[in-house]
């Protein structure tokens, strides 16, 4: 019924204009760094582009169809594995394209700039005794979580938040994406 609709209507998206579209799966992947899931709602996207994803940006790399096969334009309705950006966005957000980098550029800084001057989180201190003597009788796990893909990552952390936390409680220090290093150890010893 829907398609039967766009096509008496004669809506379609306009191949020709800058690329839009929404990021659907994303991870880091230890050899090609942030892989990004995209659907290309409208405009085309093409290997060379700059794109723009919220508070982060790149240049498409390479891209690849549902098949694995190497693309070099990505045409409307078409999902593709994009290469390039410097961080993994979350799933759902938008992508657009830019024309220039000095645009990309902009966006990186004020970025910069901004994770520079946001807090670092709300600091918990405990003064009186009555406190002091809870505190000790809760047990703390501490976790180190570490996932493949953004969406696993959020789902953990929401699991986590649900569980019902009697004598212990579980707190993640650190959550990221890829594969586990020296680093990621050495944090969770210290925890």
């Amino acid at each position: 019924m829907v398609l039967l609709l766009a096509d008496m209507e004669k809506l379609a998206a306009d191949p020709n204009r800058l690329a839009v579209g929404t990021i659907v799966e994303s991870h880091l992947d230890k050899g090609e760094g942030p892989v990004v899931t995209a659907l290309v709602q409208a405009g085309t996207l093409r290997v060379g582009d700059y794109i723009i994803v919220g508070q982060m940006a790149g240049k498409v790399r390479s891209m690849k169809n549902y098949r694995g096969e190497s693309v070099a334009v990505a045409s409307p309705s078409t999902p593709v594995r994009v290469l390039g950006l410097k961080q993994v966005p979350q799933s759902g957000d938008i992508f657009r394209v830019v024309e220039d980098e000095k645009l990309v550029r902009e966006v990186l800084r004020k970025s910069t700039r901004y994770q520079s001057v946001m807090p670092a989180g709300p600091e918990v201190t405990t003064n009186s005794e009555e406190n002091n003597e809870t505190i000790s009788k809760i047990n703390s796990l501490n976790v180190v979580l570490k996932t493949d893909v953004l969406g696993s990552r959020e789902a953990i952390i929401s699991s986590f938040k649900d569980l019902t936390q009697g004598e212990i409680q579980v707190k993640i220090v650190r959550a990221g994406l890829g594969t586990i290093t020296e680093t990621d150890v050495a944090f969770a010893e210290a925890s």
